[in-house]
Formats: structure tokens, sequence, C-alpha cells
């Protein structure tokens, strides 16, 4: 009766065992399966919202064509016809030049440098070839600078005649000094355009010769 009592309890013990075994191992699970490793939380990239404007397209301008100066054609009468006087205040007009068998006239400034420039040049011309009867008169515009006009023909040695400018010449100049034609004595216009800026001295004597050969 002992033995059976001893067997009775000892079963007991071990049921009640196992249950408790039986319990940690569920709670065990359900604490492993409630705390989860944390999971690596990936960075939230955050679009930036680029609100690109439409590019206007740009239309290049249109290349302005080039239009390379040269002579001025001038709206001239067939005469050249002027009454003015000279820087000394003599008179002259067309007619003084009756005999003459070809004329320069050189429009001019002294504060133009090319102008100034080839007046030694204009003055061994009208030396050389004023036995031909060629002659050449400086018409100057710009008023009030007589002073400045004669320091000129002093430092170039200036002997040809220098004449004021009068509005009857304008149909024959131009916008740029300086500007030279050719006329003869009794002032018809030989020149079919202006000679616009200065030349050298072998320039002007083949044009003089040409047209003292005309």
């Amino acid at each position: 009766m002992k033995k059976l009592l001893l067997l009775m309890m000892i079963g007991a013990l071990s049921f009640t065992l196992v249950g408790c075994d039986d319990i940690d191992v569920e709670e065990t699970a359900a604490v492993e399966e409630s705390v989860e490793e944390p999971k690596e939380q990936e960075p939230e990239t955050i679009e930036e919202e680029t609100t690109e404007e439409p590019v206007e397209e740009s239309e290049e301008p249109e290349a302005e064509e080039v239009i390379e100066e040269g002579p001025c054609p001038y709206e001239g009468a067939s005469v050249f016809a002027f009454e003015t006087e000279d820087i000394n205040g003599h008179a002259i007009s067309t007619e003084d030049l009756a005999e003459a068998n070809l004329v320069m006239i050189n429009f001019w400034e002294p504060w133009c440098g090319p102008c100034v420039g080839e007046m030694p040049d204009l003055e061994k011309l009208y030396e050389e070839y004023k036995s031909q009867k060629f002659v050449i008169l400086g018409v100057f515009q710009t008023e009030g600078m007589d002073s400045d006009v004669n320091d000129v023909l002093d430092s170039c040695g200036t002997t040809y005649p220098i004449l004021r400018y009068v509005s009857s010449m304008e149909p024959y100049t131009t916008e740029y000094v300086p500007t030279t034609i050719f006329i003869d004595g009794h002032g018809h216009v030989l020149t079919d355009e202006p000679f616009v800026g200065s030349n050298s001295y072998d320039d002007w004597k083949q044009i003089i010769e040409k047209y003292l050969n005309r």
C-alpha cells in the first residue's frame, strides 16, 4: 500500500514537471515571436521636386550684311561753280581758273591727321606740275580755326591757295575728309566719283598725269 502511494506521488510529481516544461517552452516561443530583431530601416529618399522651366529656343540674330566702304558717289552738277575767299581774304571764283588745264580741289580740315599728313606731298606735286597749268585748291570748312590753318600751312610749307568753304560746294563733298575731285579750267568735273581719303605722292602723281594727258 505504501508502495502504491509512493508510485502515485511520483507520477503526480512527474506530471507537474512536464506541464511546467511545456509552459516554459510555449512562453519562450511566444516571447521570441513577439520580440523580433529590429529590421534595418532603409533611409527614405525624398525626391526633390524640380520644376524645370521650359527653355525658350533663342533665335540667333541674322548676321548683318557688311558693306565695305568705298568712294562715296556725289550728286554733282556738271560744273563746279563757286565764289569765295582764300585764307587771306582775297576773292576767288571759277572764272579765275580759266587758264588752268587741271584743277585739284582738296577738301580738308586742320584737325584731320590724314589731311595734314599728305599736304607736303601735295605741295611737291603743285610745284612739279604748275608749269603744265596744274592748280591745287585746298578747301576747309571749320570756322574759327584760321590760326590753326595758318599753323598747318607754315609747318607743311604750303603755297597753293587755301579757300573757305561755301554752300555751292556741298554737292561735291562727302562725310569724310580728305575728299578730292578734279575739274578743268571751266569747272567741268572730270571725276565720276570723289577720291575719299589721303594718297601717297606716287598715287597722286599717277592720277594727275592721267588727267593732264586726257
